[in-house]
């Protein structure tokens, strides 16, 4: 058997030697020829800058040339690769005529395979942009609230919202031309559009109406659905263009496709999903809305946990800026959380907006804790346990209470919250009170994000029970140790269990950075009691109500147009605090406005003479509903009126045109019988004094302002005089309240 192997591997062996030998000749091996493939060889772009991906299909090396050395106007990435690729074109604007470039693929393996995109960009030619579109709503003012176009012009913008599951309202559809501010507006069409993300579409403006919708976003109507045509341009690759936090607030780049960089989700958001509105932020923490419509494909998505580049359409949600992605993707946030940065930017809110209808719900806002972590206790047993409120904002701001010593009662020391008291809402009770030095007092703590400097205002509201202190001090520090004294909260003797609002300047004598803490203490001054001149005991009750804000005065200056007779901005008129702010985290300290009209002198009267008129930071408000001392119940409403100095610019009778704008105020009381709880009044009164009628009369009622945000008015006096005064005023409502607000009044010649 042995032999028989042996013979048999003689055998095989030598059959293999040719095979060897064919093979050590034979070493090279024919490989497939070189080949480049494209999704797509012609390109027709829009004129605005876009960008376009060639999906490259290839078995070889290859570059990219662009054979016009003169076409600067576009780009290539990647120039060079092996294998399949996506090669993106980048085309800047074209603001000049109608070009073209070839862009050509080679193998560099083997330089006969070439492949060519013929690249076409078009010019923009007599259209109409949407920036100069958009320039025509300055024709809206809420008399009229629709303007159509009487130009014989087009528009060609690139769709940049979905046709299916789109984020919006229902019947729109978005376009931009251009990636500048003021590029991007809404469409709305009579029949649901299938228009998709990318398509370029050419719209005739003539007869087409500008509005606003609900939400105060510019609309375009066109004249008929059927005169919106569809260009022959390649779907364009819209990207987004990078913003920053104060792009976003400014509102500039209203219904264009936006993006964020490095932002993420507040934590408490994390266990969403994405439907209405759901919370963001950045590093730096600044805040960010992302708004999901009912009818958005993705609804429902969970919201995502990472971080990363956010985008979609910069929008307005009930007059807030919000961003609207258009696809999920746009959200798909997948990088690592950071820690945002913590502290403040003014103005801020500590707001005592309660959660529920029961004390044990808390609020809203903020999150109660003991200086050691465990659960908040309302009464203490002694000293130096300590309470902490912390909004849950990521600001880092506290409200610590301090009390040096025991109570001989146990139910007399320590702070509870309550929903309501005695007829006032969102209460901080504060049994902390000593009869004798050192006192008590709650002390904020305000980690800054901003540089901040000059005078900031600090606005609260306090009251108490009879035996509780009737007198506060206000101190500041950037250090927690040397204590200035900023100004006192004295409450008038006997006037127990109703609100009295302060507001205090804190004035910093040295410029707090980014990365400063601002420490801010309210400090019983003395033991005499409200109810009367004897001491205060361990049963008063002291309280704080609604919120504490702190702010500082805007350094901007309203801009009018050259060749106003008279103009009116109130930049140099401030106090109360910021209507704007919302009444959802000032709930009832929205009624706090700051000095009346009689109290003013002359240079912040400027001219004005009126009654009933208070100020409020940068804008005066019109009507008076006494607060000090009185609850939400008591309100009665006084008319109030403001009249300007003459028109003593006009040297003969003139055809005017007046501009305003105008906000009607709404309690944010949370109690159910409060006095004012339907809202104030909608409808302001013009009269005309000295000379000149408005419809023919000598007033007018102008209806339409809303309770969020302020609206243009518009209006004609015809035959002004160099006499002629406005007055701005309400018609009195029996029972009914017309505190209203009131800046930025501009008077032209017509």
């Amino acid at each position: 058997m042995n032999k028989i192997f042996s013979n048999a591997r003689r055998f095989f062996a030598l059959l293999f030697i040719p095979v060897l030998a064919a093979a050590c000749v034979n070493q090279d091996v024919d490989l497939p020829n070189a080949s480049l493939r494209a999704d797509k060889t012609q390109i027709a772009a829009p004129a605005m800058e876009s960008d376009f991906t060639v999906a490259l299909k290839a078995n070889c090396n290859w570059q990219v040339v662009i054979e016009d050395e003169d076409a600067q106007w576009l780009s290539i990435s990647p120039k060079t690769g092996l294998g399949n690729a996506d090669i993106v074109l980048s085309l800047m604007p074209n603001t000049s005529t109608v070009r073209d470039a070839e862009v050509t693929i080679r193998s560099t393996d083997d330089p006969s395979q070439t492949l060519t995109v013929f690249v076409k960009q078009s010019a923009h030619g007599s259209y109409l942009t949407i920036a100069e579109l958009r320039s025509l709503a300055s024709n809206l003012t809420v008399g009229t609230p629709e303007y159509t176009i009487t130009e014989d012009k087009k528009i060609c913008a690139i769709v940049n919202t979905a046709a299916i599951g789109a984020n919006l309202p229902g019947g729109v559809f978005g376009i931009q031309d251009a990636k500048e501010p003021g590029s991007g507006i809404l469409v709305r069409t009579e029949e649901l559009s299938w228009n998709d993300f990318g398509e370029e579409l050419e719209i005739p403006v003539k007869g087409a109406v500008l509005t606003r919708d609900e939400n105060g976003i510019l609309e375009l109507q066109p004249a008929a659905d059927a005169a919106i045509v569809r260009t022959e341009t390649s779907n364009v690759q819209l990207s987004p263009v990078v913003i920053s936090h104060a792009d976003y607030v400014a509102k500039t780049y209203e219904s264009m496709y936006v993006a964020l960089e490095t932002v993420q989700a507040v934590a408490t958001e994390l266990t969403a999903t994405m439907d209405g509105r759901v919370e963001f932020q950045d590093e730096d923490n600044e805040r960010y809305a992302v708004y999901t419509w009912s009818g958005a494909a993705f609804v429902g998505a969970a919201v995502p946990t990472g971080s990363g580049r956010l985008a979609g359409i910069a929008s307005l949600v009930e007059g807030e800026e919000v961003l609207l992605p258009v696809t999920a993707e746009d959200f798909a946030l997948s990088g690592n959380r950071f820690g945002a940065a913590s502290g403040i930017r003014l103005p801020y809110i500590f707001s005592f907006k309660a959660k529920g209808a029961s004390d044990a719900d808390g609020m809203y806002y903020n999150t109660m804790r003991m200086s050691d972590g465990s659960t908040w206790t309302n009464f203490l047993s002694a000293p130096p346990a300590k309470q902490i409120v912390e909004p849950n904002d990521g600001s880092g701001v506290t409200m610590t209470f301090y009390r040096s010593k025991a109570s001989s009662n146990g139910k007399n020391n320590g702070v509870r919250f309550r929903v309501n008291a005695d007829k006032l809402d969102n209460i901080f009770s504060l049994q902390l009170w000593d009869t004798g030095n050192p006192y008590p007092y709650v002390l904020l703590t305000y980690p800054i994000a901003e540089t901040v400097s000059g005078t900031l205002w600090l606005s609260c509201s306090v009251t108490g029970t009879n035996y509780a202190p009737r007198n506060y001090t206000v101190q500041s520090s950037t250090d927690n140790t040397l204590w200035e004294t900023c100004g006192d909260l004295l409450i008038p003797s006997g006037m127990r269990n109703v609100p009295h609002f302060f507001s205090v300047p804190v004035t910093l004598h040295e410029t707090l950075r980014k990365g400063s803490t601002l420490y801010i203490r309210i400090m019983q001054k003395e033991d005499i009691r409200i109810g009367g001149d004897t001491k205060a005991t361990e049963g008063g009750e002291g309280r704080l109500h609604a919120a504490i804000v702190l702010d500082r005065p805007s350094s901007d200056l309203t801009t009018f147009p050259a060749g106003a007779i008279y103009t009116e901005g109130f930049d140099r008129i401030y106090g109360g605090v910021d209507y704007l702010l919302g009444s959802d985290k000032l709930v009832n300290m929205n009624v706090f406005s700051g000095d009346d009209i009689s109290n003013w002198n002359e240079e912040e009267k400027g001219g004005l003479t009126g009654e009933n008129v208070s100020a409020r930071p940068g804008y005066v408000q019109i009507g008076h509903a006494p607060f000090q001392a009185t609850l939400p119940n008591a309100l009665s409403c006084q008319v109030g009126q403001l009249t300007t100095p003459a028109l003593s610019a006009l040297a003969e009778a003139t055809d005017i045109e007046v501009t305003l704008k105008a906000m009607a105020y709404k309690t944010g009381s949370m109690m159910a019988d409060a006095a004012d709880k339907k809202g104030d009044m909608t409808s302001f009164k013009v009269e005309v004094i000295g000379g000149g009628t408005i419809d023919g009369g000598t007033s007018k009622v102008i209806s339409g302002m809303n309770y969020q945000s302020f609206s243009d008015f518009r209006f004609l006096v015809n035959g002004a005089t160099s006499a002629t005064q406005l007055r701005f005023t309400s018609e009195a409502a029996e029972g009914g309240f017309t505190r209203w607000f009131l800046d930025d009044i501009c008077v032209v010649k017509r």
